[in-house]
């Protein structure tokens, strides 16, 4: 473990500028003070926090490139008025911004100290010849932004003498999934976006509350210190293989005999959020609702077990509020609602009764060879997302949340000595010879298919819409003398767990920033879906359990275990079960 000091003094400047308000709390405009030099001291740390949320209290050492320094940009505000508790002096009413300066690393010492937490790492940013008035009775707030873009720094410089900034956020224009996400979180050149998270004002009384600060004297000096806490804009998933080789054995539910191997091949994010806010805000839920209060915005305030973290594209223009009032009563998700979904989310889940766009975004193979993550080796880094966040509770739907979806093979003896073109379950039972699933099918009382199983297109679709969604088929492809099948698995990302399958919790199925989602899939206990939910094909294979958007996340049934951790990099296990 280490703690890192690096004190930024002879750093290059990218740009600075600087204001001074007329008056303050109704004082006289007082003209800035001069001295030898007038300099300020900026100590940037990211911090071990305790989420009074989360279902672990573990945190976790980020790689050194996610903890990486490279940039810091100081955003200086004027306080209007300020409020004392003990020694402190906190923010009551913001004003403008006064200063804002970019300063990059060009050399620096690492020093390091044993026995520290490696995520309690501080980094000192010195700027030297700041033009702030330097009177006692002249405060300040102080703001960081660790590694910004230079579209992130172009528009704080450009909010010089305004008001209104902390609702600012990033969007996806004409990038890529992997494009927008590199942008804040890039590995290669240890460049990850990081946010103040001590910028609660007004009548906020929390943790996350932001100190005032003045200039004091010091040796015919006059310093302007002050410490900002950062986090990681985006949040991280980790996958542990629970058992060799991803393979997972699948019982006749009928029989309790294992006939068939189902081995996890791939992965991907589905429902990427294509924004964010710079800054984290919550919000309680209103009174005996599980909705949020959104006129109680707190900026950067903690999590608890009763208030939400509320993203850009909830009450948004097109947002995911209007999404949920473009539903039709009987729950339908027509043109115009999966229209607002695609422009929410990168790889949205499909609709697969209108949507027949190829979404060509790859599966990634989960075939991890050595773990990157230092911290715990026993996990690997799948990669980074974006914040999404639903800040109702009936609101939480398939639509919506982020998911990882896993792409498995299904193979084994049984699926090699098939006599059919498709795998086939119905009613927990696997079949594959056309005489024994026509046998169980018919006798059942269903519609009766066919002597001999469908080879046309015509008699094909003829069977889809008999199976009507109560059997699965699951077409045989075959490699090198092997048959298999694929299908796919849904794991709705879940931040905080109540433990209860049939009632939907506060912030239950979330990505929030600065976490970190540990997976580990426990179970497989039946086949998944016959269709790829970011990838409709024409026409669709049944599923009795098929994923349409306004679906609820929280379902009554488990066909796959996680275990999942959170750590801060807030850690979250979730243990899976299929």
């Amino acid at each position: 473990m280490k703690i890192r000091n690096l004190l930024l003094a002879g750093l290059v400047p990218v740009l600075a500028w600087s204001c001074s308000d007329d008056k303050l709390q109704g004082g006289e405009n007082t003209p800035p003070s001069t001295a030898s030099q007038n300099y300020m001291e900026v100590s940037i740390k990211m911090p071990i926090t305790t989420r009074t949320a989360s279902p672990s209290t573990e945190t976790e050492d980020g790689q050194d490139y996610e903890n990486s320094v490279k940039e810091v940009l100081v955003v200086v505000v004027n306080v209007k008025d300020k409020e004392q508790e003990g020694d402190i002096y906190y923010v009551k009413e913001e004003g403008e911004i006064c200063f804002v300066k970019s300063v990059g690393i060009t050399s620096s010492q690492d020093k390091t100290t044993e026995g520290v937490h490696g995520n309690d790492k501080s980094y000192t940013a010195r700027i030297n010849n700041v033009t702030l008035d330097t009177n006692s009775d002249k405060y300040y707030a102080v703001y960081a932004f660790v590694n910004p873009t230079p579209e992130i720094y172009n528009y704080y410089n450009g909010k010089l003498t305004q008001t209104g900034w902390k609702d600012q956020s990033e969007m996806a224009t004409a990038e890529t999934v992997t494009e927008f996400i590199t942008k804040y979180a890039d590995k290669a050149k240890g460049r990850f976006f990081m946010t103040d998270t001590n910028v609660g004002t007004g009548n906020y009384s929390g943790p996350d509350r932001k100190q005032v600060v003045h200039f004091v004297a010091e040796e015919g000096n006059y310093k302007l210190a002050a410490t900002a806490k950062v986090e990681r804009a985006v949040a991280r998933f980790d996958y542990k293989a629970a058992n060799d080789e991803n393979e997972y054995e699948i019982k006749d539910r009928n029989t309790n005999a294992t006939q068939l191997t189902v081995t996890l091949e791939g992965y991907k994010l589905m429902n990427v959020s294509k924004s964010f806010y710079h800054l984290k805000r919550v919000a309680a839920k209103e009174g005996d609702s599980t909705d949020p209060d959104e006129t109680k915005i707190t900026y950067g305030g903690a999590e608890t077990v009763n208030n939400y973290v509320v993203d850009c594209d909830w009450n948004s223009t097109n947002g995911k509020k209007t999404w949920l009032s473009k539903i039709t009563e009987d729950g339908k998700e027509l043109s115009e609602a999966l229209a607002i979904r695609k422009g929410l989310f990168f790889t949205p889940l499909a609709n697969s009764e209108i949507d027949k766009e190829e979404n060509n975004e790859p599966y990634l193979p989960l075939d991890f060879q050595e773990s990157e993550n230092t911290a715990n080796p026993t996990y690997y880094i799948m990669g980074y997302c974006t914040e999404n966040t639903v800040p109702s509770v009936a609101s939480q739907q398939n639509g919506l949340s982020t998911a990882v979806v896993f792409k498995a093979k299904v193979s084994g003896d049984f699926i090699n000595e098939a006599t059919t073109a498709a795998l086939y379950e119905y009613n927990g039972s696997f079949y594959n010879d056309w005489g024994s699933f026509k046998e169980a099918w018919n006798i059942s009382g269903n519609t009766s298919i066919a002597d001999s199983e469908p080879t046309t297109d015509e008699e094909l679709n003829t069977l889809r819409e008999t199976l009507n969604g109560k059997a699965k088929r699951i077409p045989i492809q075959k490699v090198d003398g092997n048959k298999y099948g694929n299908v796919y698995y849904i794991y709705w990302n879940r931040h905080n767990d109540n433990g209860q399958n049939t009632n939907m919790g506060i912030m239950e199925f979330a990505v929030v920033r600065n976490n970190i989602y540990k997976l580990s899939i426990s179970k497989i206990s039946e086949l998944g879906h016959p269709n790829d939910p970011t990838n409709p094909t024409d026409p669709q294979e049944p599923d009795p359990d098929p994923v349409s958007p306004p679906e609820p996340d929280e379902q009554n049934k488990a066909y796959m275990e996680v275990d999942v951790q959170i750590l801060d990099w807030t850690v979250r296990v979730n243990d899976i079960e299929f």
